[in-house]
């Protein structure tokens, strides 16, 4: 499975964290990036966000950039204070979904996470059996190939950033 892990873009203040709006630089990082791998990302099958507003503007603004036709699935395994193994159950249960629906003809499965720091730096380095966690700066994509939804159970592509 193709995993791509995207930090939400830049975000502006607000009465709480969770209502915390996309500002237009972050808008424009989500684009950005998106745009420089818009042939990788074009192959999504599944969006997952955070349900934080910040997050969720996020998926949308990749949903459009991609033309990507299927519904935004909010998870709150995905929220700041979510961890890695929580996030492999869910990677587990949408991959065993697919592969009882799958027939010969599916391409291989591919996911975007839309999610925070500290979780999504966390999640990268756990995956891909990393002793340091890899700071994601807002807008930051990671990209992993991944064989099992494990500690360990990735290889870390590339990590893709918006220009400052």
């Amino acid at each position: 499975m193709k995993l791509y892990i995207l930090r939400h873009g830049e975000a502006g203040p607000a009465s709480t964290d969770r209502v915390r709006p996309l500002t237009p630089r972050g808008r424009e990082q989500v684009e950005q990036v998106v745009a420089a791998r818009h042939a990788d990302l074009g192959a999504v099958s599944v969006v997952i966000t955070s349900p934080l507003r910040r997050a969720r503007e996020t998926g949308a603004v990749v949903a459009r950039a991609l033309s990507y036709a299927g519904e935004l699935v909010f998870s709150e395994t995905l929220a700041p204070e979510g961890n890695p193994a929580a996030v492999s159950r869910l990677l587990h249960a949408i991959d065993e979904q697919t592969n009882n629906q799958s027939d010969a003809n599916i391409p291989e499965q591919s996911i975007l996470l839309v999610s925070h720091q500290p979780l999504a730096g966390q999640l990268v380095a756990w995956l891909a059996g990393r002793t340091q966690i890899p700071w994601m700066d807002t807008g930051c994509l990671a990209a992993l190939e991944v064989t099992a939804c494990v500690q360990n159970g990735a290889e870390l592509l590339y990590m893709e950033r918006p220009t400052p």
